[in-house]
């Protein structure tokens, strides 16, 4: 039976469940993305995760309207609600999950890994070019890969959780509004 009494508690409540679920889908894309390092055919998976993101979150929104409306109307309010705190509640996990790793596990491998990654022949070859060295410089500010790489080092893992959250926050309600337009049913 659904709910009409207490519309935000239920839509706060489905947005708990499918934000741990699309929490889960991004952690993997990133555990896709470190193994890369390793397998270069993981970066495959990664990317299509990562591209893929706003169709899962698309389809739990849709699953959602199903369930609390399978008929009727359902609003652009409902829609953008759902996928909006989803998206906050997965970031909540995400930045986690990126804590606890930059924390307790990594011991420096993700910026050993990228420094190898760099180290490679045909990488060499596609910096030294004139174009990606200018752009190199305007947004590493001057400074060298090691340099940046040395940085990134010593900043603390809150920092990276955080950006991680940030950077969710800042996309949501952009990706939540075009998600609601689409779900929304006005009969």
């Amino acid at each position: 039976m659904v709910n009409t009494h207490r519309p935000f508690a239920q839509i706060n409540a489905f947005s708990m469940q499918n934000g741990f679920l699309f929490g889960l889908w991004v952690i993997f894309a990133h555990c896709a993305m470190l193994a890369s390092f390793e397998h270069e055919i993981l970066s495959l998976v990664s990317v299509f995760m990562f591209l893929s993101a706003p169709i899962v979150l698309f389809l739990l929104t849709k699953q959602f309207r199903k369930t609390v409306a399978p008929e009727g109307m359902f609003t652009i309010t409902q829609g953008f609600l759902h996928t909006f705190l989803n998206m906050v509640y997965a970031s909540t996990w995400v930045a986690l999950a990126i804590f606890v790793y930059f924390t307790y596990l990594d011991k420096g491998y993700v910026f050993d890994a990228y420094e190898a990654y760099l180290q490679r022949p045909e990488v060499i070859e596609l910096l030294s070019q004139k174009e990606i060295q200018q752009q190199m410089a305007v947004s590493l500010q001057g400074m060298t890969i090691e340099e940046t790489l040395n940085g990134l080092r010593t900043t603390p893992p809150s920092m990276f959780a955080g950006m991680i959250f940030y950077a969710n926050l800042m996309v949501a309600p952009i990706v939540s509004l075009f998600i609601a337009f689409f779900l929304k049913r006005l009969k």
